[in-house]
């Protein structure tokens, strides 16, 4: 017996009178099984998950309650448990267990093992969980990270106390080009917003977390581990979350370059459409050749963001600038060229 540990002897008179109700009132299935593997107790948690009635099991091996596969093996493990008990989960902790029930079919159980010694010799504690409804949420938050994974588009969760990231999905690290597990062990968005730092994202995120508003908008940039920062549209919101757990900010990371780029071209084209609008309208007009041809090359130098454009012309053998476009103040226009 451990130092802390109280003697069964030492109870006092009124839990040692109520040690019977507590094992049966506890919220796990538990049973007594003595040295040659029968079981000697059950209660009524462990016999409702099991289908069994109190008669059913008393005196039966343990066995019965494993999966058929497993009978075989747990004979000597039981055996070997026997010679060297200590409180300890039951089977590979990397493994599956599973009890039968009386119908047939499988559950999925943690179990924990304790030897007690009585004057009659040690028996065996063992306290069952049934873990169906774990193992169905986790499968549930496997499928919602997988799909989380599937998508382009980055996916962070992060804390609001220290703007840490604590779930980063592929998206996200596809984006930055650092993978989740660095991500989520010792960045925070800081550390990504290249145009925000810790004071500006409080402050933007303050109306999320005081519920003033359910989500924002903010276009900034992300860094990349390497290479240049690229242009992210960033959602954030504060979704509620069941009690238990720490309510995280979600980060929603659209990587925008492709569409800056068609709204420049966008541009670029409506800008070019004015622009030949504007000559065509001068070419109708009483405007001179001159500034007709002047328009254009101002036109064409917008177009091509170059620094000086001409518009030249061959008279006699000469090459001639008939206009000229620039963005300093260099004006060739009229004068002869030089043939290179």
């Amino acid at each position: 017996m451990s130092a802390g540990e109280i003697s069964p002897d030492r109870w006092p008179e009124s839990l040692r009178r109520a040690a019977p109700q507590l094992f049966e009132l506890a919220p796990d299935g538990c049973l007594v099984v003595d040295a040659d593997g029968l079981i000697q107790m059950a209660n009524r948690q462990l016999l409702s998950m099991l289908g069994y009635e109190a008669e059913g099991l008393a005196g039966r091996p343990v066995e019965m309650l494993l999966p058929e596969s497993h009978r075989p093996d747990h004979v000597g493990q039981r055996r070997g448990f026997t010679d060297a008990p200590r409180s300890r989960p039951m089977g590979d902790p990397q493994a599956r267990v599973s009890a039968r029930h009386r119908q047939g079919h499988l559950i999925p159980v943690e179990i924990a093992l304790s030897p007690i010694t009585l004057d009659s010799g040690t028996v065996v504690l063992a306290a069952v969980r049934d873990i169906s409804q774990r193992l169905s949420v986790e499968a549930e938050l496997d499928a919602i990270r997988r799909s989380l994974d599937i998508i382009d588009h980055g996916v962070l969760l992060v804390r609001p106390g220290d703007l840490a990231i604590t779930y980063a999905n592929a998206g996200a690290a596809y984006q930055t080009g650092i993978s989740s597990r660095d991500l989520t062990s010792d960045h925070t968005l800081v550390d990504l917003c290249v145009e925000l730092d810790e004071a500006r994202l409080r402050q933007v995120i303050a109306p999320l977390v005081s519920e003033t508003v359910q989500s924002l908008t903010q276009i900034t940039s992300f860094g990349r581990r390497h290479g240049e920062p690229f242009p992210v549209e960033l959602t954030l919101s504060y979704p509620p979350v069941s009690a238990g757990f720490n309510r995280p900010v979600v980060a929603l990371v659209r990587n925008i370059s492709d569409r800056i780029r068609v709204e420049q071209e966008r541009d670029r084209r409506e800008q070019l459409l004015t622009s030949l609008a504007e000559i065509r309208r001068s070419a109708l007009a009483e405007v001179s050749v001159e500034q007709v041809l002047a328009d254009a090359a101002q036109a064409a130098l917008d177009q091509l963001d170059a620094t000086h454009l001409l518009i030249v012309s061959i008279a006699s053998g000469q090459l001639w600038c008939r206009a000229m476009a620039s963005t300093g103040t260099l004006d060739l226009t009229g004068t002869q060229l030089e043939r290179s």
